[in-house]
Protein backbone atom coordinates (compact mmCIF):
# COMPACT_ATOMS: atom_id res chain seq x y z
CA UNK A 1 0.00 0.00 0.00
CA UNK A 2 1.11 3.34 -0.70
CA UNK A 3 2.32 5.50 1.65
CA UNK A 4 0.51 9.11 2.36
CA UNK A 5 2.54 11.79 3.59
CA UNK A 6 1.37 15.13 5.20
CA UNK A 7 3.58 18.25 5.87
CA UNK A 8 2.30 19.06 8.95
CA UNK A 9 4.78 22.17 9.12
CA UNK A 10 6.96 23.61 6.10
CA UNK A 11 10.23 24.55 6.98
CA UNK A 12 11.57 27.85 6.22
CA UNK A 13 14.42 28.39 3.92
CA UNK A 14 15.50 31.27 4.99
CA UNK A 15 15.93 30.71 9.09
CA UNK A 16 17.22 27.13 9.98
CA UNK A 17 15.74 26.50 13.17
CA UNK A 18 12.45 25.95 11.61
CA UNK A 19 12.64 22.64 10.88
CA UNK A 20 10.34 20.38 8.69
CA UNK A 21 7.41 18.15 10.62
CA UNK A 22 5.90 15.03 8.32
CA UNK A 23 3.07 12.55 9.07
CA UNK A 24 3.65 9.43 7.21
CA UNK A 25 0.94 7.04 6.96
CA UNK A 26 0.06 3.40 5.18
CA UNK A 27 -3.28 2.88 7.47
CA UNK A 28 -1.49 0.54 10.32
CA UNK A 29 1.21 2.90 11.42
CA UNK A 30 1.31 6.91 12.09
CA UNK A 31 4.58 8.16 11.64
CA UNK A 32 6.52 11.46 12.25
CA UNK A 33 9.12 12.26 10.36
CA UNK A 34 11.07 14.60 13.16
CA UNK A 35 9.13 16.17 15.36
CA UNK A 36 9.74 19.60 14.90
CA UNK A 37 11.37 22.90 16.27
CA UNK A 38 10.15 24.83 19.44
CA UNK A 39 7.96 27.51 17.93
CA UNK A 40 5.36 24.77 16.55
CA UNK A 41 4.86 23.08 20.12
CA UNK A 42 1.63 24.84 20.78
CA UNK A 43 0.42 24.16 17.37
CA UNK A 44 1.50 20.28 17.60
CA UNK A 45 -1.75 18.92 19.06
CA UNK A 46 -3.77 20.80 16.76
CA UNK A 47 -2.05 19.52 13.97
CA UNK A 48 -2.45 16.02 14.44
CA UNK A 49 -6.26 16.43 15.30
CA UNK A 50 -6.43 17.90 12.06
CA UNK A 51 -5.92 14.42 10.65
CA UNK A 52 -8.03 13.10 13.20
CA UNK A 53 -5.10 12.04 15.04
CA UNK A 54 -3.67 12.25 19.19
CA UNK A 55 -0.11 12.52 20.57
CA UNK A 56 -1.09 8.41 21.73
CA UNK A 57 -1.99 7.76 17.99
CA UNK A 58 2.04 8.15 17.13
CA UNK A 59 3.72 4.57 16.88
CA UNK A 60 6.68 5.79 15.33
CA UNK A 61 8.79 8.47 15.05
CA UNK A 62 11.90 8.77 12.56
CA UNK A 63 14.43 11.68 13.67
CA UNK A 64 16.93 12.45 10.39
CA UNK A 65 19.43 13.90 12.82
CA UNK A 66 19.29 15.09 16.42
CA UNK A 67 19.87 18.63 15.81
CA UNK A 68 17.26 20.24 18.18
CA UNK A 69 14.62 21.93 15.45
CA UNK A 70 14.42 18.83 14.26
CA UNK A 71 13.50 16.99 17.58
CA UNK A 72 12.17 19.81 20.19
CA UNK A 73 9.00 17.84 20.66
CA UNK A 74 10.39 14.58 21.27
CA UNK A 75 8.76 14.28 24.37
CA UNK A 76 4.54 14.48 23.44
CA UNK A 77 4.10 10.86 22.35
CA UNK A 78 4.11 7.92 24.58
CA UNK A 79 3.33 5.07 22.77
CA UNK A 80 5.75 5.97 19.69
CA UNK A 81 9.12 3.60 18.84
CA UNK A 82 12.01 5.75 18.03
CA UNK A 83 14.25 5.47 15.11
CA UNK A 84 17.71 6.92 14.35
CA UNK A 85 21.32 5.90 12.84
CA UNK A 86 23.33 4.26 15.13
CA UNK A 87 25.99 7.13 14.02
CA UNK A 88 24.17 9.44 14.54
CA UNK A 89 23.47 8.06 17.97
CA UNK A 90 27.10 7.39 18.72
CA UNK A 91 27.71 11.19 17.75
CA UNK A 92 25.30 12.29 19.84
CA UNK A 93 26.90 10.37 22.89
CA UNK A 94 30.51 11.85 22.36
CA UNK A 95 30.79 13.91 25.03
CA UNK A 96 33.70 15.56 24.09
CA UNK A 97 33.53 15.64 19.94
CA UNK A 98 29.33 16.07 20.31
CA UNK A 99 27.91 18.31 17.68
CA UNK A 100 26.85 21.57 19.61
CA UNK A 101 23.12 21.64 17.85
CA UNK A 102 22.24 18.29 19.10
CA UNK A 103 18.98 18.48 21.29
CA UNK A 104 20.45 18.00 25.03
CA UNK A 105 17.71 17.03 26.44
CA UNK A 106 16.90 14.10 24.11
CA UNK A 107 19.80 12.25 24.71
CA UNK A 108 18.74 11.13 28.32
CA UNK A 109 15.22 10.72 26.70
CA UNK A 110 16.02 8.34 24.26
CA UNK A 111 18.47 6.25 26.37
CA UNK A 112 15.13 5.17 28.40
CA UNK A 113 13.16 4.96 25.44
CA UNK A 114 12.03 2.34 22.96
CA UNK A 115 14.93 2.85 20.71
CA UNK A 116 15.90 1.12 16.91
CA UNK A 117 19.18 1.97 15.62
CA UNK A 118 19.60 1.52 11.77
CA UNK A 119 22.83 0.15 11.43
CA UNK A 120 22.89 -0.77 7.57
CA UNK A 121 22.32 1.44 4.69
CA UNK A 122 19.02 0.92 3.00
CA UNK A 123 17.75 -1.06 5.76
CA UNK A 124 13.86 -1.45 5.61
CA UNK A 125 12.42 0.06 8.32
CA UNK A 126 8.73 -0.64 7.47
CA UNK A 127 7.60 -2.50 3.24
CA UNK A 128 7.94 -0.19 0.97
CA UNK A 129 10.22 2.32 3.55
CA UNK A 130 14.09 2.02 3.82
CA UNK A 131 16.58 4.33 5.39
CA UNK A 132 19.09 5.26 3.54
CA UNK A 133 22.65 7.25 5.59
CA UNK A 134 22.96 10.75 3.93
CA UNK A 135 25.48 12.02 6.08
CA UNK A 136 27.51 15.64 5.56
CA UNK A 137 25.14 18.21 7.48
CA UNK A 138 26.03 15.79 10.66
CA UNK A 139 28.11 12.17 10.45
CA UNK A 140 24.85 10.37 10.96
CA UNK A 141 22.00 12.09 9.01
CA UNK A 142 19.36 9.66 7.70
CA UNK A 143 16.59 10.02 5.41
CA UNK A 144 13.64 7.66 4.07
CA UNK A 145 13.11 6.40 1.50
CA UNK A 146 9.23 5.76 0.29
CA UNK A 147 8.31 3.18 -2.83
CA UNK A 148 4.97 4.84 -3.84
CA UNK A 149 4.07 2.95 -7.30
CA UNK A 150 6.85 3.30 -9.07
CA UNK A 151 7.99 6.54 -8.08
CA UNK A 152 10.70 7.28 -5.04
CA UNK A 153 9.81 9.94 -2.66
CA UNK A 154 12.45 10.72 -0.20
CA UNK A 155 12.44 12.80 3.23
CA UNK A 156 15.76 14.06 3.40
CA UNK A 157 15.63 16.37 6.75
CA UNK A 158 18.77 18.82 6.36
CA UNK A 159 20.76 15.88 4.29
CA UNK A 160 19.08 18.88 1.55
CA UNK A 161 17.77 21.89 3.73
CA UNK A 162 16.35 23.91 0.25
CA UNK A 163 16.11 23.79 -3.55
CA UNK A 164 19.20 25.48 -3.71
CA UNK A 165 21.06 23.09 -2.21
CA UNK A 166 19.64 20.55 -4.64
CA UNK A 167 20.16 22.38 -7.40
CA UNK A 168 24.20 23.55 -6.46
CA UNK A 169 25.55 20.29 -4.55
CA UNK A 170 26.63 22.66 -1.64
CA UNK A 171 25.03 22.60 2.14
CA UNK A 172 25.36 24.74 4.81
CA UNK A 173 26.46 23.96 8.01
CA UNK A 174 28.19 20.37 6.68
CA UNK A 175 30.61 18.54 8.73
CA UNK A 176 32.33 18.16 5.77
CA UNK A 177 31.52 19.56 2.30
CA UNK A 178 32.91 16.70 -0.04
CA UNK A 179 30.50 14.57 1.84
CA UNK A 180 27.66 16.85 1.67
CA UNK A 181 27.74 17.16 -1.85
CA UNK A 182 28.28 13.45 -2.64
CA UNK A 183 25.25 13.05 -0.64
CA UNK A 184 23.16 15.57 -2.47
CA UNK A 185 24.41 13.50 -5.66
CA UNK A 186 23.47 10.06 -4.13
CA UNK A 187 19.85 11.66 -3.71
CA UNK A 188 18.93 13.70 -6.50
CA UNK A 189 20.01 9.93 -8.25
CA UNK A 190 17.48 7.85 -6.04
CA UNK A 191 14.49 9.83 -5.87
CA UNK A 192 11.70 11.40 -8.13
CA UNK A 193 10.65 13.79 -5.55
CA UNK A 194 12.24 15.26 -2.32
CA UNK A 195 10.80 16.71 0.91
CA UNK A 196 13.54 18.83 2.53
CA UNK A 197 14.68 19.84 6.39
CA UNK A 198 13.49 23.95 5.04
CA UNK A 199 11.47 23.90 1.81
CA UNK A 200 8.04 22.43 -0.06
CA UNK A 201 8.91 19.02 -1.96
CA UNK A 202 10.89 19.12 -4.84
CA UNK A 203 10.28 16.96 -8.15
CA UNK A 204 13.47 15.85 -10.02
CA UNK A 205 12.77 15.30 -13.61
CA UNK A 206 16.58 14.28 -15.94
CA UNK A 207 18.70 15.89 -13.04
CA UNK A 208 16.19 19.29 -12.41
CA UNK A 209 14.80 20.40 -9.84
CA UNK A 210 11.40 21.61 -10.12
CA UNK A 211 9.66 23.02 -6.42
CA UNK A 212 5.96 22.38 -6.05
CA UNK A 213 4.99 25.47 -4.39
CA UNK A 214 7.02 29.04 -4.94
CA UNK A 215 5.28 31.03 -2.31
CA UNK A 216 5.58 31.35 1.49
CA UNK A 217 2.78 32.74 3.61
CA UNK A 218 4.15 34.70 7.17
CA UNK A 219 1.43 35.23 9.37
CA UNK A 220 2.48 37.54 12.34
CA UNK A 221 0.96 37.43 15.86
CA UNK A 222 -2.12 39.52 16.82
CA UNK A 223 -0.78 42.99 17.44
CA UNK A 224 1.71 42.67 14.71
CA UNK A 225 2.04 44.72 11.56
CA UNK A 226 4.26 45.06 8.94
CA UNK A 227 4.07 47.26 5.36
CA UNK A 228 1.81 49.66 6.43
CA UNK A 229 -0.80 47.49 8.05
CA UNK A 230 -0.54 43.91 6.82
CA UNK A 231 -0.90 40.96 9.31
CA UNK A 232 0.62 38.33 6.70
CA UNK A 233 3.70 38.90 4.28
CA UNK A 234 4.15 36.79 0.95
CA UNK A 235 6.98 35.69 -0.16
CA UNK A 236 7.66 33.91 -3.88
CA UNK A 237 10.74 32.01 -4.07
CA UNK A 238 12.70 31.60 -7.37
Amino acid sequence: MPYTVDVLFRGFPAMLGLGTLALIRDGQHNILFDTGNGVIRPQIKGMLAEHGLDFEAIDMIILSHLHWDHTFNYDFFPRAKYVVSKREWDSANDLVNRDIFVGEAIIPFLRTAKLRLIETDGEEILPGMKAIFTPGHTLGCMSVLLEQDGERWMLTGDAVKTRGELRTGCGGMSVNAQTTRETIEKIKAMADRILPGHDSWLAIRDGDVFPEENELVLRFSEGVMANGGQDQITIRLD
